[in-house]
This record gives C-alpha cells, sequence and structure tokens, in this order.
C-alpha cells in the first residue's frame, strides 16, 4: 500500500471514531457503466429469462416493504441506458481527488458495452490506482485485450458458469451459437499477450455460480480455468435475493449432496495447478444461506465510510444491499453527495446494532470486510466470542 492508501485509511479511521461524518473519500469505489447487456445469464439479478422484471434496487426495495414499487415501464426502459459520460468522468476524477484506492467495474449490465468504457478504466489506471472489471468475457478480443493489458488493469473476473459450449448452452438461454467459443478464445488471447510481453496483470479470475442447470458440470468448469490459464476459480452458490422467480434455480438437497462430495478432488486438481480457489468456503455456504444479522448484533457496518456504488442512472449507494439512495450524480457532485446528510444519517444509524432500516443486512455480502475492520479497532475484543465459529466462515476470501 503507498502512502496514499495509509492517507485515505487514517481518514475513514477517523471518520469512524467519530460516528457521524467522513473526513476524506471512500476506500473502494464501484462503477457501474451500463445497464445493457447482450446475454441473459440465468442466474442474472436484472437479465435472467426466469424474472418478470429486473431487480433493480428499487424493485427489491418495493419488494421488502420499505419503498413505493417503481413504475414498471421505467424499469423496463433502464435496460437500455448508459451512465452519462460526461458525468462518470467527473465521478472517476472526484474520487481519485478523494483518495479512493480501488475501483470495481460492474453493475447490472456487461461494462465493456459502453462506448467510453476503455477510456473510463484507462483513466483510473492512469492515477495509479487499482481497478478491477467484472465481465462476461463476450467483447474480448485482440484488440481490447490489448488495451487491457497496456493499461494495465489489475483484474478481470469473468463469470461463465461453465466449461463447455454444452452447458454454457443451458447457463445462457439465447446466447448466439459459438459465444463460449469466442470467450474461449479471448481468454486464450489474453495468456498469450501477457505471455509475451511479461506481464502479470490483468489477473483473471473465472466465476461459477452454481444452479440447477450446471451443477453436475463443476469439473468441465475447473478443467477449463486451467485450460484458460486462469490465476482463481471462484465456485459460488446461487443468490436468489428472496425472489420467488429464481427459485427454480437453487439445486436441491440431493444434488448439493453431490457437488459436496466433489469439493476435495476438485480442490485438489485446482492446487495442483497453482489456480487460486474458494472450494472451502464454498463446501460451507452451499445451498444454506449464510445469515449475517447474528454478525451485526455485534458490530456495527463500516461501509458508510470505506465504500460507495454510482449506478447507470447515477444513483448513489453505501453498497450492494444497502437500498436507500444517497443522492444522484447527475445532479450533484460526488463529494457533496458524500460528505451529504443522508449519506452522514446512514453513517449514524451503520454505527448502531440493528439499526439500518433499508439494508438486506440479513445477507450482506460486505461481512468480510466489516469485520476486519472491526478486528483492527478492537483487536482481542470478547464481543466476537459467541461468534467465533461463524467469524471463520464470514472471514475467509471469496477467492
Amino acid at each position: 500500500m503507498g502512502w496514499r492508501g495509509w492517507v485515505t485509511k487514517a481518514r475513514v479511521l477517523a471518520g469512524i471514531a467519530h460516528g457521524g461524518r467522513a473526513f476524506g473519500g471512500p476506500y473502494q469505489g464501484a462503477l457501474w457503466f451500463t445497464n445493457r447487456c447482450n446475454l441473459q445469464c440465468i442466474h442474472c439479478y436484472f437479465y435472467s429469462p426466469l424474472l418478470p422484471e429486473p431487480n433493480y434496487f428499487d424493485v427489491r426495495a418495493a419488494r421488502r416493504g420499505v419503498a413505493a414499487p417503481p413504475d414498471p415501464e421505467e424499469v423496463r426502459r433502464r435496460r437500455t441506458r448508459d451512465a452519462d459520460t460526461e458525468a462518470t468522468r467527473a465521478v472517476i476524477d472526484d474520487l481519485l481527488v478523494m483518495g479512493t484506492c480501488t475501483f470495481t467495474v460492474a453493475g447490472s449490465g456487461e461494462p465493456m458495452l459502453h462506448p467510453e468504457a476503455l477510456e473510463f478504466l484507462g483513466r483510473i489506471k492512469h492515477a495509479g490506482r487499482i481497478c478491477c472489471m467484472n465481465t462476461n468475457g463476450t467483447l474480448l478480443n485482440r484488440e481490447s485485450v490489448d488495451a487491457l493489458v497496456g493499461m494495465g488493469i489489475d483484474e478481470l473476473r469473468i463469470t461463465t458458469m461453465a466449461g463447455t459450449d454444452e452447458v454454457y448452452a443451458r447457463t445462457h438461454p439465447g446466447s448466439p451459437p459459438g459465444t463460449f467459443d469466442r470467450i474461449k478464445d479471448g481468454l486464450l488471447a489474453l495468456a498469450e499477450r501477457k505471455a509475451s510481453s511479461g506481464a502479470r496483470r490483468p489477473y483473471l479470475t473465472l466465476i461459477c455460480i452454481v444452479v440447477r442447470q450446471n451443477h453436475d458440470a463443476l469439473w468441465d468448469f475447473v478443467r477449463f480455468a486451467a485450460e484458460a490459464k486462469a490465476d482463481s476459480a471462484v465456485v459460488n452458490p446461487v443468490d436468489d435475493i428472496q425472489d420467488p422467480s429464481m427459485a427454480p434455480l437453487v439445486p436441491t438437497e440431493a444434488e448439493a449432496a453431490a457437488v459436496r462430495a466433489q469439493v476435495p478432488e476438485l480442490a485438489r486438481y485446482l492446487h495442483e495447478r497453482g489456480i487460486r480457489h474458494n472450494l472451502d468456503r464454498f463446501a460451507i455456504t452451499f445451498n444454506s444461506r449464510l445469515d449475517t444479522r447474528a454478525l451485526y448484533r455485534t458490530i456495527p457496518c463500516y461501509m458508510g465510510w470505506l465504500s460507495v456504488r454510482v449506478t447507470a442512472e447515477g444513483n448513489v449507494y453505501p453498497c450492494c444491499r444497502c437500498y436507500k439512495v444517497m443522492g444522484n450524480v447527475r445532479e450533484t457532485r460526488i463529494a457533496d453527495i458524500w460528505h451529504g446528510p443522508a449519506y452522514n444519517e446512514f453513517r449514524r444509524t451503520a454505527g448502531q446494532l440493528n439499526r439500518r432500516e433499508g439494508c438486506a443486512c440479513y445477507d450482506c455480502s460486505n461481512n468480510a470486510p466489516n469485520l476486519r475492520m472491526y478486528r483492527l479497532l478492537h483487536p482481542g475484543s470478547r464481543r466476537l466470542r459467541a461468534l467465533q465459529k461463524d467469524c471463520a466462515v464470514y472471514e475467509q476470501d471469496t477467492e
């Protein structure tokens, strides 16, 4: 970590100590470049063919009864929306000035579909910050690979769900013929470009979300990870985000047992090839929801000081499990939103146990960073003893 990271962390800690405001910028920023996508991944919260409507944050909030349902026509129109180019440049530049150290590009669509995606990524990397992109990999070709390797993007996280064309078609209904082979060609071009240039980045993580449609094909996935020269293979259980439409994706107990039985051999295969994985954690959490409410009866949430998330519409949220809008970057600069009254109120309530209205704290995906921050601030805390067993699961890395 460079001096900038230490300064940002010190300011984060000062804000946490204060309890109701921030003294610097967020440590990490998540940016959504577009809502458009060229696939219908079966597990996707926004494009799965099983869904009657996309699971945008306000749709989820309405389902939980903490907000009025959005207009259905407006929800459908969002699928065609890109992030505003000038607003996105301003967000990136402001976050850089605020000291944000790491950026994740993800969201409800395929980031590379935004016409200025490579410019945005280059803007972040030119400033020397860490940048990771979640992508479906369909737009990787020699030109885009050269650009990504050349700018030094730190990580590509590609969810293939499969290791063969047949399983890919199962998990991506309606995808054009040859899509999987095109992704494979792009990944092999990436490996070749890295080898020829001596580049270590981007770090390549392949991801498989286990659903009923691919639960019997994990060996194909790990073999594909080895063929594609992946640095990491991540296997995660499907998250239905409590949407009944996604229930058909959840494996049965018998299917889950069959998957768990394979985990030791899968882990050994990856380990022997030097590919990092998360299979130990996966075996614990697969087909069972890790209820994180117990954790937040013991520790606060620190996302109000650590994180900011900007959607393609420009809406700002503290994280992917808080559904209350803090502001919109098309109307207000990100720095003013970050230091504004809505964010400060979130910080005050997040610091109080069991007081976070509008957040899905029962299924928090930020449990690990929150727990690490709590341990940093309270070394040797006795309050965690009651959670000792669960903490071993919370704290495991997902890669």
